[in-house]
C-alpha cells in the first residue's frame, strides 16, 4: 500500500486548484484543496480520478456556484428539540450569519452589510424526516441570548426576521426548533444596493428528542393480566419534558431501541418469559415509521409470571447523534385467572359427629372426619401457574376471596340432607399454588316419620366461589367428592314418671331411644355422648304458690343434673318442711331427639320434647289389679 495521487478537474474550468494533483496519505480518509474563482460562474462540477481508476461518488459531489455576495451562516452542531442553541449542552452563543461580498480590488471577502439592521427571510428545510410538520416551529433571536430576547417563530417556508449586522458583517443570532430530525437553516436572496446576496444554506445538522419516556397503565391495584400483557407507551419529548417530538420515528430509517427488563429476584424468584412485540427480552427492537404516532409508538408487553418488573428502553443511536437514554417504567401483572380442584383422598374418611364414634341421629349436625381440600392455583393466559404468587401475594396485590356454597341431597330412603355453614380456611400461595380446607354440618333432615337405621351416603358438592378482587371476576367451580356418610338412627330422648311422699327425694331417669330395622323402639346402648343439664336442657313447673327451679336458686322443689348422660337420673329434692304437688319436668335439648308426641305430623313445637311429672304427697291409690271370674 502507498500514498494515492488524486488530480481534480472541474467542468467549465476555474481559475486555479490547489494544489492538483493532491496527495491522500496513506490511511487518511480526506484531505484539503483550494478552489479560486474570480468571476461568478455556476454550477462548477468537480471531478476526480486517480491511478486505480476508481471512479468518484455521485452522491459526494455536489455543484459549487461561485458568487459575488451572499448570506453565509456557521456552522451548526447537534441541537435538541425544544432547546435554545444558546443553552447547554449546545451553547453556540452566539450563532453568526455572515453577509459577504468580493472586494473589486482584491478580491477578498469583505462584509456586504455593516453596522445595520436588515430584515431576512428565515425558513429551514427537513431532510429526515423529508417532509416537515405543519405549523411554525422555528424560533429565532437576534443579538441576545435566546432566554432574554423576543423569539420570532417562523413556518419551513421561511418568514421575515431582523438582524443587526456589526461592522464586519456578523449578525449574531440564536435559535430554537420545537421538533427533531435532520434539518438545515436557510434564508432567501437579500437585495443590496441593487446588487443580490445569494441566500445562505446551512450545514444539515441534527435536532434530537431531549428524552424519552415510558408509560404503561398496569399499576399494583390495576395490573396487567399474566400471558395477555398490556402496551407500554413510548414517547420521545422535547426539553420542557412533556411536549411529544412529533416527527420523531418519521425518520427513514427510525433508529432502534434497546429493551432489557429486571425485577426484584426476592420478592419475584420466577423470570418466567417477557416478551416485547412478541420478541423475547432483552433484545433489539427495530420499528418502522409507520409505528409511530405523534412521536410515540405503543408496545405490547407479555409477561408468563405473576408481579412486578422495570421495563428500560435506550435509543441506540439518533441519526448518528448518539444514544438517548435510559429510561424506565414499573409493570405490573397479575394471573389471568386460577384454577380450583380437588385435593385427591380428602373427604373420603366419613363424617362423624365431635361427640359419638359410630352413629349420628337423624336431625343431628356432624361435621367431615376428613375436611373436603382443594387446591387454587393461579394461571396466566396459557394455563401455567404463575409461581411468584406466593405468601406476599396478599397484602401486595390482595387478589381472591374464597367462599363455598351450601349443598343438599336425600338419601335412598328418601331422607335428605343439607350441607349448612360452610367455611373455609386457606394457606398461603406458595409457587402459585394455595391450599383451601373447608368445613360445614352436614344435617339430616328429621320428620315425624320415624326411619329405620341406615348409613348415609353422600356425595358433597361444593360449589366454590373465588373473587378475584383485582379484576371483579368471579371465578366458580362445583366439585364432587367421594360418598361418604356415618352409620344414623332416628331417635328420642325419653323422662320417666316418678313418685313419693310430701319429703322424699325423687329420681327422674332419662334416656334416649331409636326405632330398629323392624320399627319397633329400643334404648340405645352406645350413646354415651347426649349429655344434658338440669339447668340448660330442662323446664320445670308446678302449680301456684308452689315453685319449682332448675338452676340451683330457691324453690320449694329443686331439680338438679349436670351432664347426665342416657340410663342416669334428674334429682327433685322437696323443701325440708314437705311438698304437696306435681312437679311437670320437659326437655328443651337436643332438637335431633325430638318426636311427635303429640301427633300432630311436625316437630315444630315444644310438645315435641318428651316431658315426666313426679307427684309429692299425693294418694295414687292401689297398685294392685284383681282380676274376677264371670260365669255365664
Amino acid at each position: 500500500m502507498e500514498d494515492t495521487p488524486i488530480t481534480i478537474s472541474t467542468i467549465p474550468a476555474i481559475d486555479s486548484i490547489s494544489p492538483n494533483p493532491v496527495t491522500l496519505s496513506l490511511g487518511a480518509s480526506a484531505t484539503t484543496v483550494t478552489l479560486t474563482q474570480t468571476e461568478p460562474i455556476s454550477p462548477v462540477n468537480i471531478n476526480l480520478s486517480d491511478s486505480h481508476s476508481i471512479a468518484e461518488s455521485p452522491s459526494y459531489d455536489p455543484h459549487i456556484t461561485f458568487v459575488d455576495a451572499l448570506l453565509k451562516f456557521d456552522n451548526i452542531a447537534t441541537q435538541t428539540g425544544g432547546k435554545p442553541s444558546s443553552e447547554p449542552p449546545h451553547a453556540q452563543t452566539p450563532l453568526y450569519l455572515r453577509a459577504v461580498e468580493t472586494d473589486e480590488t482584491t478580491g477578498a471577502c469583505v462584509a456586504a452589510i455593516s453596522s445595520e439592521s436588515r430584515s431576512v427571510n428565515v425558513g429551514y428545510s427537513c431532510i429526515d424526516p423529508a417532509s416537515c410538520a405543519a405549523g411554525a416551529e422555528l424560533e429565532l433571536v437576534n443579538l441576545a441570548d435566546f432566554a432574554s430576547g423576543t423569539p420570532t417563530t417562523v413556518a419551513a417556508a421561511g418568514g421575515p426576521i431582523t438582524l443587526t449586522f456589526d461592522a464586519n458583517g456578523y449578525a449574531p443570532f440564536s435559535f430554537q426548533y420545537n421538533n427533531v430530525g435532520q434539518i438545515r437553516l436557510h434564508t432567501d436572496p437579500l437585495s443590496l444596493n441593487g446588487a443580490t446576496l445569494t441566500g445562505a444554506n446551512s450545514n444539515p445538522f441534527v435536532v434530537k428528542p431531549d428524552a424519552l419516556s415510558l408509560a404503561n397503565s398496569s399499576s399494583s391495584a390495576t395490573p396487567f393480566k399474566a400471558g395477555v400483557g398490556g402496551e407500554v407507551t413510548l414517547t420521545a419529548l422535547l426539553a420542557d419534558g412533556t411536549t411529544p417530538a412529533s416527527q420523531f420515528g418519521k425518520e427513514s430509517s427510525p433508529a432502534s431501541l434497546a429493551l432489557t427488563y429486571s425485577r426484584d429476584e426476592t420478592a419475584y424468584p420466577y423470570p418466567g418469559q417477557a416478551t416485547i412485540e412478541g420478541e423475547t427480552l432483552p433484545t433489539t427492537l427495530s420499528r418502522t415509521s409507520a409505528d409511530y404516532q405523534q412521536g410515540a409508538t405503543s408496545l405490547t408487553t407479555i409477561w408468563s409470571e405473576a408481579g412486578q418488573f422495570t421495563l428500560s428502553a435506550t435509543l441506540s443511536d439518533y441519526l448518528g447523534s448518539g444514544s438517548i437514554g435510559p429510561v424506565t417504567d414499573e409493570l405490573y401483572f397479575a394471573p389471568f385467572s386460577y384454577t380450583i380442584t380437588k385435593v385427591d383422598g380428602s373427604a373420603d374418611e366419613g363424617i362423624i359427629d365431635n361427640s359419638q364414634l359410630s352413629f349420628t341421629y337423624v336431625g343431628e349436625s356432624v361435621t367431615f372426619l376428613a375436611p373436603p381440600t382443594f387446591r387454587v392455583t393461579a394461571i396466566n393466559h396459557g394455563g401455567a401457574t404463575t409461581q411468584n404468587v406466593a405468601s406476599t401475594w396478599s397484602s401486595s396485590f390482595n387478589p381472591a376471596t374464597i367462599a363455598a356454597t351450601s349443598a343438599s341431597g336425600t338419601e335412598s330412603n328418601g331422607t335428605s340432607w343439607q350441607l349448612t355453614n360452610p367455611s373455609s380456611s386457606a394457606t398461603d400461595f406458595v409457587d402459585g399454588v394455595a391450599t383451601v380446607t373447608l368445613d360445614g354440618q352436614i344435617t339430616h333432615t328429621k320428620t315425624a316419620t320415624p326411619v329405620p337405621p341406615f348409613t348415609a351416603a353422600i356425595a358433597p358438592r361444593f360449589t366454590i366461589s373465588l373473587t378475584d378482587t383485582i379484576f371483579n371476576e368471579l371465578h366458580t367451580q362445583a366439585l364432587t367428592f367421594n360418598p361418604v356418610g356415618n352409620h344414623l338412627r332416628y331417635g328420642r330422648a325419653t323422662l320417666a314418671d316418678s313418685y313419693g311422699n310430701e319429703t322424699d327425694t325423687q329420681s327422674i331417669l332419662f334416656n334416649v331411644e331409636y326405632v330398629d330395622s323392624d320399627g319397633n323402639w329400643i334404648i340405645n346402648p352406645d350413646d354415651s355422648g347426649t349429655l344434658l343439664s338440669a339447668a340448660s336442657d330442662l323446664t320445670c313447673t308446678i302449680p301456684s304458690p308452689l315453685s319449682c327451679a332448675t338452676d340451683g336458686s330457691s324453690a320449694d322443689i329443686s331439680v338438679s343434673g349436670t351432664l347426665l348422660t342416657p340410663g342416669n337420673s334428674f334429682t327433685l329434692t322437696p323443701d325440708s318442711s314437705g311438698v304437696t304437688g306435681r312437679v311437670t319436668l320437659r326437655l328443651l335439648n337436643p332438637s335431633w331427639l325430638r318426636f311427635d308426641w303429640n301427633g300432630d305430623g311436625d316437630l315444630d313445637d315444644s310438645d315435641d320434647y318428651d316431658a315426666a311429672s313426679a307427684t309429692f304427697g299425693i294418694y295414687r291409690g292401689d297398685d294392685r289389679i284383681y282380676y274376677r271370674m264371670e260365669a255365664y
